[in-house]
Order: structure tokens, then sequence, then C-alpha cells
């Protein structure tokens, strides 16, 4: 259901980069299956860029989402909420520590399947005519 990549870090060591945006990706994924079951995960993409502050928390995001309210929705819940709750790896050289995040999710094939059609920022397009 989503794919988190880390895209760049800063001032991290590269194995706690990879580590952090592991645990972030397995959020991303069981909040995704929790809202494909109720019917809400909608295809979705974002750009973060994560700038950790002084108490090893998110406290500077610059956030870029693909359109559509229901993206921001499932943004917010299962990318921004969990990346703000998970601390940071400490600084390798005393600056602040950031990453870039390129991060998609899409309901599953089977959920596709079953509806016949493909939600994309909360409008509902024809499976079949939906590109790559």
């Amino acid at each position: 259901r989503a794919v988190v990549a880390l895209a760049e870090s800063r001032h991290m060591r590269e194995e706690e980069a990879r580590a952090f945006t592991e645990r972030l990706a397995d959020d991303v994924e069981t909040c995704a299956a929790r809202l494909e079951e109720r019917g809400e995960l909608v295809d979705g993409a974002a750009r973060i860029v994560a700038i950790a502050g002084p108490r090893g928390t998110a406290e500077g995001l610059n956030v870029r989402l693909a359109p559509g309210g229901a993206v921001a929705q499932n943004a917010l819940l299962c990318l921004l909420a969990p990346l703000r709750a998970l601390p940071f790896p400490p600084s390798t050289d005393g600056q602040q520590g950031g990453l870039a995040l390129e991060v998609t999710w899409q309901p599953t094939g089977a959920e596709r399947a079953r509806s016949g059609k493909v939600q994309s920022g909360g409008r509902d397009a024809d499976a079949g005519t939906r590109s790559p």
C-alpha cells in the first residue's frame, strides 16, 4: 500500500537515516491498511523535508502533496503524525539533522479489483483509463 523512500539525509549516519525511514514506512503501512479497510485510502504522493529540532523531533517540515483533499487527509493521518512522533537519529556533527523523503500510497490491487475504480484525490476514475 505504501512506499517510503529516503531521498537524502544530512548530518546523520546513513544506517540511522535508513532505520528511521524503515520505522516510518512501517507506521505508514499500518495506517494505510487501516484506512483501506474503511474505504478511505486513495492514491497519493508526498515529498517531505524534515529538520530535527533540539529535542530530536521533526520541528521543521516542508511538505508537498499530490492534489486532493483525501490525499491531504491520508497524509496527515498516516505520514505527518507518525513522522512528528518518531525521534530523529542524533546528529553526527552537532548540526541539525534532516531527511528528504518521497512517499507514495495506494489501495491494494484486490481493493481496486472489487470496486472497479481507482480513487485519486477524492475523485473516482475508471481503473482502465488510468495511466501508470
